[in-house]
């Protein structure tokens, strides 16, 4: 059974037991030949996620945070569903479009990191830091086709799909903000080191990427601070970042007033 029947018939199963969720499917590139589970995600709670499928009579059921699984049998196989579950719609929407197409929104999101941005499953934000502390998140955008035309990603492309894996890795390699060192596993912290090590695609993105004409180049690390007021201006974000900033100013110039001494 091809790869498309197998995701259709778990979708069947998916549909009549959770004929009352709202679900939506996460993209994949089109010869794709297997996967280790399906994701799918619902607009739901998870706790209602399980019921529904204990009344449908599913079992091994798991969860693990917003995160349903359970063993959805298919032409004599054993196949693992997740469900990722989120309240809203646009939160919904959002995850597919980053859970799209593999780790393409992880590879995306490093693009964004290096003009010091965050794009994750929840949109486009902001982490203010001072030193290591964590002053506030900022949320940006979650319109898609914006996000992706900011880093020189062509939105219609995204939107058409993907025929491989070297499609996708085409695709994040036309950015100008693109390049390989940005991606290597000794350039990331421990706990980034730790995650992407066990993503089969970014770890073949790697591989690929020594193979680009820029692997050897030079990196030029952009400048973060002119990128910060040419992105906040393009997202309509500037006066959100000057209400966050005024109000830490004001909590900084307190706690240096009011304090032991």
């Amino acid at each position: 059974m091809g790869l498309d029947m197998v995701a259709n018939s778990i979708k069947t199963v998916m549909k009549n037991a959770l004929c009352s969720i709202e679900l939506y499917d996460i993209p994949f590139y089109e010869e794709k030949s297997s996967f280790g589970d399906l994701d799918v995600v619902a607009v739901a709670k998870p706790d209602v996620i399980i019921d529904e499928l204990k009344y449908a009579g599913i079992q091994d059921i798991s969860r693990n945070g917003n995160v349903v699984s359970f063993l959805a049998g298919i032409a004599g196989g054993h196949f693992q569903v997740d469900i990722i579950c989120f309240p809203t719609q646009e939160q919904a929407k959002t995850a597919v479009n980053y859970f799209a197409y593999n780790d393409l929104g992880n590879l995306t999101g490093r693009l964004y990191h290096s003009i010091g941005f965050k794009y994750g499953h929840d949109g486009l934000s902001y982490v203010r830091r001072d030193g290591d502390y964590q002053v506030y998140t900022l949320p940006v955008s979650t319109d898609l086709d914006k996000m992706l035309a900011y880093i020189g990603l062509d939105p219609l492309k995204f939107h058409a799909g993907f025929k491989t894996l070297e499609e996708i890795f085409e695709y994040v390699a036309s950015s100008p903000f693109y390049h390989p060192s940005i991606y290597l596993l000794e350039n990331r912290n421990h706990i980034a080191r730790v995650r992407d090590r066990k993503r089969k695609t970014y770890m073949e993105f790697i591989k690929w990427s020594k193979s680009h004409p820029m692997a050897g180049t030079e990196y030029t690390k952009p400048n973060k601070d002119a990128h910060l007021f040419d992105i906040l201006a393009y997202f309509g974000a500037t006066e959100q970042f000057s209400v966050l900033e005024t109000a830490y100013s004001t909590k900084r110039l307190c706690k240096h007033l009011l304090n032991g001494d």
